[in-house]
């Protein structure tokens, strides 16, 4: 089984804990970048749902920039935890700022706002547990922020991906 015996044998209590975290950051970012785009388009002007989208998906340049800056400051356990923190927050947010905008109390900058910083911390921790990941198994080199494929890397796969889907639905 080589690489795969270790995983799960040897390495197995650090991959079921990393398993869960995957599994939830993964439904809740495809669960926003799905949804939002649908609640704009029945809920603000045509051209504020272009908007909309516009501006979550720029939300994802700081969140990976500041994680990566962070994780390296201040360690990957804590910037993970903390990005986990503030990303539940306006994920709650978001909820309950939708609520409103369904009564008609609300208006849909607000839902836009906590979709963003949602979006910025989810992608921060996306980053840091892509690198947590590869370091939490020691048969990888660990892998430092401050080389320039890491950072290339770490803000040009996402985009790619993003573009590659596109241009299959299109």
């Amino acid at each position: 089984l080589g690489q795969l015996g270790q995983v799960c044998g040897t390495h197995g209590r650090v991959t079921s804990r990393l398993m869960p975290l995957w599994a939830c950051m993964s439904f809740a970012y495809y669960g926003l970048i799905f949804i939002l785009p649908t609640y704009l388009a029945r809920h603000v002007p045509r051209q504020s749902e272009y908007v909309g989208v516009l501006c979550s998906a720029f939300a994802e340049v700081p969140g990976y920039l500041l994680g990566g800056l962070f994780a390296d400051r201040y360690g990957r356990k804590g910037v993970l935890i903390g990005s986990f923190a503030c990303s539940t927050a306006a994920a709650f947010l978001a909820g309950w700022s939708a609520d409103l905008l369904e009564q008609g109390r609300a208006s849909w900058g607000v839902l836009l706002m906590a979709a963003c910083v949602f979006k910025a911390f989810l992608c921060s921790a996306f980053l840091v547990l892509m690198v947590y990941t590869s370091e939490a198994y020691p048969w990888f080199a660990p892998v430092k922020y401050d080389e320039k494929p890491v950072w290339t890397a770490a803000y040009t796969a996402p985009y790619l991906g993003d573009q590659r889907v596109v241009s299959y639905s299109a």
